[in-house]
Formats: C-alpha cells, sequence, structure tokens
C-alpha cells in the first residue's frame, strides 16, 4: 500500500515575499505551505502526499473547496496548488491534530483511512470493456515511486546510468501470454491434427484484467487487435505501456486516435523486467518500435546532472509529444537494474491538469 499519510519533520521554513500568514515548509523533498507560526524547524507534522483522499472529519473542514465524491464517499482531495506564486504540494499539519496517533509509526495511511485518488477510476468514456477479474498476481502492476520519496538515491545512485522517458497521460494497460497445461483430451485432439490453444492471451487496466465480450467495445483489446499483439507477443512475456487517445484521460496528449507506447517487459518466468536495451530490442523484434515510449536519453547519470529534487523538477518542464502539450513528466530506469526506478512529475502539468 501506498504511503499517503506520514509523520515527517519540518526541515525548513522560508518566507514568502509579500505574504503575512503563510510560508513554505519543507519536508524531506517535498514542499507545500502552511500558516506562519504552525510549525517550528524540527516539528514534526503529519504530511499527506498528492493526491491523497482524506475522510470527510471536522479537523479537515478547513479544506471545504477540496470536497469532493469519490467512490460513494465524500471526503477531500490533496492536489498541487499555487499561491502567491509559489507551488504548494501536498498538505502538512500539526501532530497535535492527531491524538490517535502513538507510538514510531511513520506510515499512517491506513489510521487516518487516507486513500489514493485515482483518476484513472473516475473515466467512463474511455469504453475499456468488462472487467474479466483482479489485476494477475505473476504480474507487477504499474507504478512508479516519486522521488521525493527516495532521498538516498541521489547519493547511491549519483554514478549509475539511467534511462529518461516521456511520461504520457493515459491509461496504463498490460497485455501479456502464458502457456496452458493442456489436458488429457486436448493432447489427443492435438496429436491428431486438431487446432488447440496453447497458450492465454490476457489484456488488464491498471487494476483489472479485461474480458474480451462480444459486443462490448474495449479500447484495450482494440490495441491488441490494431497492432497483432495477441499474435506476435511470445509466450511467458508482458508488456506494459501508455494507452492514449481522445477519449481517455480528457486527450491531454492531444492525439486523433487511440495509440499504445509500451515502457516495460516482464519476463513472467524469470520473475523481472527486461533491461532498457533489452525492452527495445523485445519491441523491435516483435512488436515494431513505434510502439515504444519516446526516449529522451538512453543513458544518464541522472543524479550528476541533478543534485536535488529542485534541479529535477527543472528539467522535467517542457512539452510532451504534441505541440500545445504540457509534459507529465519523466521516469527514470537504471540501465543495469530496471527494477530500480522512480518518477518526476511536472508540476506545470499538475496544475493546468489535475481535475
Amino acid at each position: 500500500m501506498r504511503k499517503l499519510a506520514t509523520i515527517r519533520r519540518i526541515q525548513n521554513l522560508t518566507p514568502i515575499p509579500e505574504a503575512y500568514r503563510i510560508e513554505v515548509a519543507q519536508l524531506d523533498d517535498w514542499f507545500c505551505i502552511v500558516k506562519k507560526g504552525e510549525f517550528q524547524v524540527g516539528d514534526k507534522a503529519v504530511y499527506f502526499e498528492v493526491d491523497s483522499f482524506l475522510p470527510e472529519e471536522d479537523r479537515y473542514a478547513f479544506l471545504g473547496s477540496c470536497k469532493k465524491t469519490y467512490q460513494d464517499v465524500v471526503g477531500y482531495r490533496i492536489k498541487t496548488m499555487k499561491m502567491k506564486g509559489v507551488i504548494s504540494q501536498g498538505l502538512a499539519l500539526p501532530l497535535s491534530l492527531f491524538p490517535e496517533l502513538k507510538g514510531d509509526e511513520v506510515d499512517v495511511t491506513e489510521q487516518l483511512r487516507v486513500v489514493k485518488y485515482d483518476v484513472s477510476t473516475l473515466s467512463t468514456t474511455a469504453a475499456f470493456g468488462n472487467p474479466a477479474g483482479n489485476f494477475p498476481t505473476f504480474i507487477p502492476k504499474t507504478e512508479q515511486e516519486r522521488i521525493q520519496n527516495l532521498p538516498t538515491y541521489y547519493e547511491n545512485y549519483k554514478n549509475e546510468l539511467f534511462e529518461e522517458t516521456l511520461k504520457l497521460d493515459g491509461s496504463s494497460c498490460t497485455m501479456y501470454k502464458i502457456a496452458v497445461k493442456l489436458s488429457f483430451f486436448d493432447k489427443v485432439k492435438k496429436f491428431f491434427g486438431f487446432k488447440i490453444n496453447t497458450s492465454r492471451f490476457g489484456v488488464c487496466s491498471r487494476n483489472l484484467e479485461i474480458r474480451e465480450t462480444a459486443g462490448v467495445k474495449s479500447a484495450f483489446w482494440d490495441m491488441a487487435y490494431k497492432y497483432g499483439i495477441n499474435d506476435k507477443l511470445p509466450i511467458g512475456y508482458a508488456i506494459q505501456g501508455e494507452l492514449v487517445g481522445p477519449r481517455i484521460q480528457s486527450n491531454h496528449e492531444k492525439v486523433t486516435q487511440n495509440e499504445f507506447f509500451i515502457f516495460d517487459v516482464w519476463d513472467i518466468a524469470k520473475q523481472q523486467y527486461l533491461t532498457p536495451e533489452e525492452r527495445k530490442h523485445f519491441v523491435r523484434t516483435y512488436l515494431g518500435l513505434k510502439l515504444h515510449i519516446p526516449v529522451v536519453n538512453e543513458a544518464v547519470r541522472i543524479f550528476q546532472e541533478c543534485e536535488n529534487v529542485v534541479d529535477l523538477l527543472k528539467r522535467v518542464k517542457g512539452r510532451s509529444i504534441n505541440l500545445g502539450t504540457v509534459s507529465e513528466g519523466r521516469v527514470y530506469k537504471m540501465l543495469r537494474n530496471p527494477s530500480i526506478s522512480f518518477k518526476v512529475i511536472n508540476p506545470e502539468y499538475l496544475l493546468k491538469h489535475e481535475e
């Protein structure tokens, strides 16, 4: 479960020019606006990350403008804001407001009944199809951690090379193919020349498997057929990518038709991701390089070029794949070990596109 609500210390407080009631607090690599005088450097605070959805309680009543109904529950969504020309990400509140928090817990997400406000679950116009069940357990879900929550990376991976790719704004899609264990009768039929399916092809959204249903349109399954992925994908692999289109997530990428961009290939048997080099070779060999996510840099020592989060946030500004679009950010994966990865979200994108 993602750590959305955590206990952190105030590391720094910075005044805002011409602001008399507010200031900027730094909690690790997160910066958010707080009431002036509410904290001192070194104080503990409960920090709620961007996209936290807080339950409707009196202590959050001041967040009235953030009130939303999400999955039939009324609460408050925390998102990126800009005040007095300063970007604020998240919410910090004094620990004294939470007397139920005792002990040395750092992650208090469950205790405070905080969940993630996932915009992708709100889309009803993309015609994704009928769910068939939970996401397969033998494939990891597509979820990158934000660099703000990984402060040790700057020193630990300073000399490592990373692949740098665009992060596109759409819906996560996973496609996989696995071998099917044949029954005795299927083996007999196959022996006599009957055509028997020896594999099963599946398509998933971020959290669910999608059933292929006759007469029900599915943008996910359409991509599989459009590019012949159902036939081309080798047994034992899963591909993961971003589905973008005119009716998906308000079409922030401004594309004219549905497209699919692969950013990961998962070896099911070995239970590991292919390296960036192996992934590109895999996509080129089996599926066609057009389907690969746009690469900004094949290899970069990112923590030498960017020594802190401020440098990284500046780096990811700019446009996305089309003119008139703001980049959502970038994803970084270590060349020799792609399990070491992270994302950097462009604050300008959050201010412009957060619903």
